[in-house]
């Protein structure tokens, strides 16, 4: 078979439809990750940046005829195909696993390369593998070192910010991650503590680095000054948002906070280019011309080796049972029940929620928020996971304790979980102590509760066997003020379930839905 034979062609065709559904596959679970609440809208612009770094020296494509033996390929195929079909199988039950989505992007990224070989469209392993590097940026992190790097930067953004109010004249103290100034509690939370400029900074880093043709040396010079313009402009980002809701109120503040957020990103990515470009070496030119060699013979494997994956975890999940029952319960706050404040809805992403006031047991009130995500929010029930009462309210000033052990509740068959959460009564500023229980309830018990226990690698890497998850949540959050002990608290508790529980169906209140688009 000679490389223009009609079987060639139909085989190189083949090829290159397979490699593309294998990349729209992938591209496409990964885009849960880069929608508007994530640390990664960057990512819908890296895969694009990643082709224009493998054609940025395409003067250099096939500048010899390499011979491609089976050894040069095979090799890597069969390497390929043995991490692909398990990645994608792991990840398929659970699309924010973070592991096989990296595990699935280099074997792909590897089989890809190792078929475009075979192309007349060759293109140097070394543009290949740094294209495959940037493009792993469009990831997720780690969830451990993405928490610690979130914590850092909001500690450092909001000292930065203290220090600054103090210099224009303004009276101002850090309680926790929040800003006491002038009477007026200004929050610097998760969205302002600059890991989104800082993750999309570090990718346009190493892309310019690439792009640049840097050496190591300057390539780190570059990542430093990604760091320094993310921290520095976003604090900036912080003040100006501070000083506008000290003079004109947090609704001016609202108006103006993503216009003054995009433009202080644009301001960075700006410097960082021009830092990035001051740093190439402006000697360095591109000669030559494209040299184009005839394809080698593609084998049928390739095609097989990019959709065969994709096709047995797509029919072994077919044949799965499907998704596990509704829940049986429900909240009802009655005519207590209240809109949740639009600024927490652009954070949480919840498809319907309440909140509201319950007296019970005499005198003595519960605050309660209740919201909830259909199946269809997977990407946003994800959100809701790094939102639990003790990262969230020290945004507001308040630092919970996170004390041992759960409390139970038993409903309709179901269990409800609760962490508990407290905070010493303040005797001095008059202020009462506070109790906080937590439920985040996930409709499929195979997740295993992960908010308070994180399942093992082990116990993940089975699920494929029972199908995929459902993402469907329900999260009650109920606040109890006062001198209670954590017996007294937890009996309160009860109290308040009893008021608010009902079994799914039970009542025609409908909690407040959600619509539009964020």
């Amino acid at each position: 078979m000679t490389p223009s034979s009609p079987h060639s062609k139909w085989t190189l065709l083949a090829g290159w439809t397979g490699l593309l559904v294998a990349w729209v596959s992938l591209l496409s679970r990964t885009s849960l990750w880069w929608n508007e609440a994530s640390y990664y809208t960057h990512g819908w612009c890296v895969s694009f940046l990643a082709l224009v770094l493998i054609t940025r020296r395409r003067a250099d494509w096939a500048v010899e005829e390499n011979q491609i033996t089976k050894s040069f390929w095979l090799r890597p195929l069969a390497l390929a195909i043995l991490l692909l079909l398990p990645a994608r199988l792991l990840g398929e039950p659970d699309p924010f696993w973070r592991i096989p989505l990296w595990l699935e992007m280099v074997s792909l990224s590897l089989l890809s390369y190792c078929f475009v070989s075979l192309t007349k469209f060759r293109v140097p392993w070394q543009a290949w593998a740094l294209a495959s590097a940037y493009l792993l940026t469009c990831l997720p992190w780690p969830a451990a070192w993405e928490s610690t790097v979130v914590h850092s930067l909001t500690s450092l953004v909001t000292s930065f910010t203290t220090e600054a109010l103090l210099w224009f004249g303004h009276p101002a103290e850090t309680i926790g991650n929040a800003i006491l100034v002038e009477r007026e509690k200004v929050s610097i939370d998760q969205a302002c503590s600059g890991i989104r400029s800082l993750q999309s900074l570090f990718s346009f880093a190493l892309f310019f680095s690439i792009y640049f043709r840097h050496d190591w040396l300057r390539a780190l010079v570059n990542f430093s000054w990604a760091i320094a313009f993310a921290l520095f402009f976003n604090s900036l980002r912080a003040l100006t948002l501070s000083l506008v809701f000290l003079e004109y109120g947090q609704n001016v503040q609202e108006d103006w906070h993503d216009a003054i957020g995009n433009t202080f990103i644009i301001c960075s990515m700006t410097c960082l280019a021009l830092a990035s470009w001051a740093l190439a070496d402006k000697k360095e030119s591109q000669t030559g011309t494209i040299k184009p060699l005839a394809s080698k013979p593609v084998p049928w494997s390739f095609a097989g080796a990019f959709v065969l994956p994709e096709i047995l975890v797509l029919s072994w999940f077919a044949l799965l049972p499907g998704q596990p029952q509704p829940f049986s319960w429900e909240i009802s706050l009655g005519s207590q029940a209240e809109s949740i404040p639009e600024g927490v809805r652009k954070v949480l992403l919840f498809d319907y929620g309440e909140q509201g006031e319950i007296a019970f047991q005499g005198n003595s009130r519960a605050n309660v928020i209740h919201f909830g995500y259909e199946k269809e929010s997977a990407a946003a029930s994800l959100c809701s996971r790094n939102h639990d009462p003790a990262t969230c309210m020290q945004y507001t000033g308040v630092r919970l304790n996170d004390s041992d052990g759960l409390v139970r509740y038993q409903f309709q068959g179901n269990e409800l979980l609760f962490r508990h959460y407290a905070t010493p009564p303040d005797e001095a500023q008059g202020v009462p102590g506070l109790h906080v229980f937590w439920c985040s309830s996930v409709l499929d018990s195979r997740i295993d509760s992960f908010e308070f226990e994180n399942p093992s690698i082990w116990s993940k890497s089975f699920r494929f066997l029972s199908g995929k998850l459902s993402y469907e949540r329900k999260v009650l959050l109920i606040s109890l003020s006062g001198k209670r002990t954590r017996k007294k608290a937890e009996a309160d508790l009860h109290q308040v379930l009893q008021t608010i529980l009902r079994p799914a169906g039970s009542h025609n209140e409908k909690l407040t839905k959600v619509s539009g688009s964020l």
